[in-house]
């Protein structure tokens, strides 16, 4: 399964990731460093939305490659507020695509997640991550894509950085454990849950999106 980790497929229609199926599996794999620009949050939308009407895929994982699960958030600078909404906009589909997804959704770190990437990762069912994997916040991005909520919940602050509630996988073979125990228990997961962790989730996605416009904004007039 670790050759995934070195060679990920090239798939026709995606550049920023790829998209196939290992068994009955699907993996998504972030192009390190996994930055959720507009393009990347598009193909992951297409991506979800073509496992989610597989009947060969029972189950979901999205990881990332070459030490990085993401890199957080890919906002271009001087660009004009309605881009800045049309960006926000591509966030939120991305958001109603997951928690409509009716199958589990597990997110395997590997590596580096920061700021935004974390908060993706938090939305799937699961987190597996691997025992020399960083996960960081530095203030530089706003809360976005529901962590407003999940990170009450599942993350705390340790001496060196941040921990969530996850399985944790040994090296070297991270990726090769987190398959195997991603297959163990996909039909331990019920994804109807992920809607009632986030009742209430559209107040939320409003507030985020005020609190996202307001930090660009104040960072463009800066």
């Amino acid at each position: 399964m670790d050759h995934f980790y070195n060679r990920v497929p090239k798939v026709d229609g995606f550049s920023k990731i790829s998209f196939w199926r290992e068994d009955e599996i699907g993996i998504i794999a972030l192009l390190s460093p996994g930055r959720l620009g507009k393009e990347t949050i598009e193909e992951l939308i297409k991506a979800i939305s073509l496992a989610s009407v597989d009947d060969k895929i029972s189950g979901l994982i999205i990881t990332g490659t070459n030490g990085f699960f993401s890199d957080g958030l890919s906002v271009p600078n001087r660009i004009a507020y309605a881009d800045f909404r049309d960006y926000y906009q591509n966030l939120m589909n991305l958001i109603f695509v997951i928690l409509s997804f009716d199958k589990p959704l597990i997110s395997l770190i590997v590596g580096k997640a920061k700021n935004n990437g974390i908060s993706l990762a938090l939305l799937s069912d699961q987190v597996i991550v691997s025992e020399n994997s960083k996960l960081i916040w530095d203030n530089n991005e706003p809360f976005v894509l529901l962590s407003t909520i999940s990170f009450k919940d599942r993350v705390r602050i340790e001496e060196n950085g941040l921990a969530i509630k996850s399985l944790t996988v040994k090296e070297p073979n991270a990726l090769g454990d987190g398959y195997r125990i991603s297959k163990s228990i996909l039909k331990m997961i019920n994804p109807n849950s992920r809607k009632y962790k986030y009742q209430g989730y559209d107040k939320i996605i409003i507030e985020e999106e005020i609190n996202f416009l307001d930090f660009y904004l104040w960072c463009e007039n800066k």
